[in-house]
């Protein structure tokens, strides 16, 4: 899971405080888990109403295909060939294979991962929303809280930043089970840096950007 939020930076050679602009349209983030180290990239491309993220490299080799809408509502999520997930009005719909389920949302966002999905919400007022994932195994839906916490500093292989804290866990008592901190950009939205604790069948992870 996982993901994008505002900063301010301190350049590392100068101190200087800067907004962070990822070089063009593309984002580059070092992830690490269970050992093993590996580079992702992630393109943004906008079109008139809508938005495609393609992600390529990463600890999950297969590459994905996010697209939102112009507000940066996340309507689709595939990895090509493999795994297909669609928002239709207020229902999210799976394929994996020959495996479908369909999962009412109510009003409830759905939130497939964390990188730019969040930029609504980290952009907003708001101090609490709660969303779902699917998983991308057994399609079953998942249910999340994310909280506002402080703007502090982070640092990143990329640089210093102050950054709004995010905690994302498990909703109601599960939340003892799986919980991560995500640090993202006040201004943009996108994701700076999110780790996550290890749970039964999940192992810890990191994801930084570079």
């Amino acid at each position: 899971m996982g993901l994008i939020s505002k900063v301010l930076a301190d350049t590392v050679h100068s101190g200087a405080a800067q907004t962070v602009k990822p070089t063009g349209k593309n984002f580059l983030y070092n992830e690490k888990s269970s050992g093993q180290t590996a580079i992702s990239r992630w393109e943004v491309s906008r079109q008139a109403t809508e938005i495609a993220v393609e992600k390529s490299g990463g600890l999950v080799k297969y590459p994905e295909r996010t697209v939102f809408t112009s507000a940066w509502e996340m309507v689709q999520w595939q990895i090509p060939n493999k795994i297909e997930f669609a928002k239709r009005g207020d229902r999210v719909e799976a394929r994996r294979k020959e495996v479908f389920a369909s999962h009412s949302l109510g009003s409830t966002p759905w939130i497939q991962d964390l990188t730019f999905a969040l930029k609504p919400f980290i952009l907003s007022n708001e101090k609490e929303l709660h969303f779902s994932v699917l998983h991308p195994k057994d399609l079953s839906k998942i249910d999340l809280v994310a909280t506002k916490e402080r703007i502090e500093p982070v640092a990143v292989p990329m640089g210093k930043f102050r950054a709004q804290a995010v905690k994302v866990a498990l909703a109601g008592w599960r939340k003892w089970f799986w919980n991560g901190t995500g640090h993202f950009d006040p201004k943009d939205g996108y994701m700076i840096r999110f780790e996550s604790s290890a749970a039964p069948g999940i192992p810890a992870t990191l994801k930084e950007l570079i």
